[in-house]
């Protein structure tokens, strides 16, 4: 099979990410492939682009065309303009080839105005990959782009307001253009449900003509163990001496008498001064958050959630942010919380902020300065830690570093940092909507949370726990927690095997109570959770790799998440979905060609 991919410009980004992942697992299946754009630097690109790695040839075309006219106008009329010029040459070199040597398919994304010129110049089948709607992430002006008489007689400039109608009307256009040509194409695909949802809300006559959108996850590459092994050493001395003194270094010594707490806890918060009096300060955990320094990713919720969770010991009355109950898949919108988990420990929380900075975009700079006034306001300047830009390398050193990953973006389309956070053993705090809903599996790879500073510390919370269970678990204060938590854990096993009302199963492994909820079935029929072992299969498994792992609740986390990144979302499994849809798409188009050339025949015979 002969595939061409219609790129606009092949760059660093996440939709390039996944055309060269499409390519690549094709060329590695023995398909001949070809990406076509108008913009490629061999000097700033993913390594698979270059032919000797990635196994496919880069056609650039149309690049003499600009980008943008008057000063930065009329952005996306010049990429219809710039991929119709790439279509055009593809069509070209197409004729140009014999005859059993043409392309079987087309592969578009992100420009749909090319789906009907390709199927006409190649007449061939032509797959479109919808990451969004592009009229939803064209810039808005709200109802000031719409013409109406009033708005001239208040706004006093006829100027203004044509300008805006201008702008209203340009849209349109391109709006019509979209939904049309991206319906014209034999499959569309899309990156997520939530997508696939916005598509038929955005695209209505499409829904109505009945075109289906059918899911095909990204995909993100899974790192074997002894990489990952490597990298758990290797930070402390290949990240940055700040940083690696920052990740390192306990904040502070709170004194015996802050750590006393309400009489209902009263025993635990003697032990717990007498712990923190006599014992070294707990290593800090450190949390992750990596996105694009963007007010639309939210990232002060999780600046808001680690003051929330460093602070809750300050006032005595304010709970610390533990559930009460150990029932993970659960939300618990009242956050009733314990209070034992000891203040050094709560306060030896971090946050490392590591996001794509251009000091070219104002937004960066702007929301930057915003997120370092905050922690100073909320008091945890010393608690965060920020990082602009970085390698691949420092990523993954990052990743090791981190207890877990927090997820804030409210409406992601579909999001590849928690895939790559759970691919390398990371448990991933997420908020509850759109994309991570349908790769964080609550309670079992990670926490769905509500978008608000409580429901992210007391996910935080739960993960700090764990951890200081771990260190100080041997003796002192962690294995009188334990202790004390043991006929309750006893309790709940007998419970879990007895059968529940609440839809959740529990089992024993190593006298650990591991928790799986039973998940509802999807109109499809599938579970979210088929085709991915469960916490308790997946550390069975690990245990006959690696004999160093601890058993905590984070680490089983780690482990499941990683299964299920592997047997979900890995690029194997991608490229075979891939494939599948394309041999379906050309076996469909063999079809039709057979049947019109055999009525043809027929009709000749008469």
């Amino acid at each position: 099979m002969k595939v061409a991919f219609i790129h606009p410009d092949l760059g660093l980004g996440g939709a390039e990410r996944l055309i060269v992942d499409a390519a690549t697992e094709l060329a590695q299946r023995g398909h001949s492939v070809e990406i076509h754009t108008a913009f490629y630097d061999p000097n700033r690109c993913f390594k698979e682009t270059l032919t000797e790695i990635g196994g496919f040839e880069v056609h650039v075309s149309g690049a003499w065309f600009p980008r943008s006219l008057f000063s930065g106008c009329f952005y996306a009329a010049c990429a219809y303009i710039r991929c119709i010029l790439i279509t055009l040459a593809l069509a070209w070199r197409n004729w140009r080839l014999p005859q059993n040597s043409r392309f079987d398919v087309v592969v578009a994304d992100q420009v749909s105005i090319v789906v009907p010129l390709a199927r006409f110049l190649l007449n061939v089948p032509v797959l479109f990959y919808c990451h969004f709607p592009d009229l939803l992430l064209a810039p808005r002006s709200g109802d000031a782009g719409r013409f109406s008489v009033s708005k001239i007689r208040t706004n006093g400039s006829f100027k203004h307001v044509a300008k805006h109608a201008l702008r209203s009307a340009y849209r349109t256009v391109l709006d019509f253009a979209e939904e049309e040509t991206t319906g014209a194409a034999d499959l569309v695909l899309a990156n997520s449900r939530f997508t696939v949802g916005i598509f038929r809300q955005t695209f209505k006559r499409l829904a109505k003509r009945g075109v289906a959108v059918d899911v095909l996850y990204p995909a993100v590459h899974v790192p074997i163990d002894s990489v990952l092994k490597e990298a758990s050493t290797a930070w402390s001395s290949e990240l940055d001496s700040e940083l690696i003194q920052f990740i390192q270094t306990p904040i502070s010594s709170p004194s015996s008498s802050s750590l006393s707490q309400s009489s209902s806890n009263a025993h635990h918060s003697t032990a717990a001064a007498a712990a923190a009096a006599t014992s070294p300060l707990s290593p800090p955990t450190v949390f992750l958050s990596i996105n694009r320094y963007e007010r639309k990713k939210a990232i002060p919720l999780a600046i808001e959630g680690l003051a929330h969770l460093v602070h809750s010991r300050d006032d005595p009355s304010h709970p610390s942010p533990t559930r009460s109950s150990d029932h993970d898949s659960d939300h618990d919108e009242s956050h009733h919380l314990k209070n034992d988990t000891p203040k050094h420990v709560l306060a030896n929380v971090k946050l490392i902020v590591a996001g794509g900075y251009d000091i070219r975009v104002m937004e960066n700079v702007e929301h930057l300065k915003e997120l370092k006034e905050l922690a100073r306001r909320l008091n945890v300047a010393d608690h965060v830690y920020f990082i602009t830009s970085f390698t691949d390398r420092q990523r993954t050193l990052l990743l090791a570093a981190a207890a877990a990953v927090v997820y804030t973006p409210p409406l992601e389309h579909f999001g590849i940092v928690p895939l790559e956070s759970m691919a390398a053993g990371k448990p991933v705090l997420a908020v509850a909507a759109a994309g991570p809903l349908e790769s964080v599996v609550d309670g079992t790879t990670g926490f769905l949370c509500d978008p608000t500073m409580e429901s992210f510390a007391d996910a935080m919370g739960r993960v700090v726990e764990q951890r200081w269970w771990r260190h100080d678990g041997e003796g002192g204060e962690g294995k009188e927690r334990i202790d004390d938590n043991k006929e309750e854990e006893e309790e709940k096993q007998d419970d879990s095997n007895n059968g529940n009302d609440d839809g959740v199963e529990g089992r024993k492994i190593d006298g650990k109570v591991i928790e799986r909820k039973r998940l509802q079935k999807d109109g499809d029929g599938r579970s979210d959770l088929e085709t991915c072992l469960d916490a308790e299969d997946a550390l069975k498994k690990v245990k006959n790799v690696t004999n160093d792992i601890s058993h905590d609740r984070n680490d089983v986390m780690g482990v499941a998440a990683r299964r299920h990144v592997q047997a979900n979302f890995s690029r194997e499994v991608f490229g075979k979905r891939f494939e599948g849809h394309l041999l379906g798409l050309v076996e469909q188009k063999r079809r039709k060609k057979k049947l019109t050339d055999g009525g043809g025949k027929s009709g000749r015979k008469k």
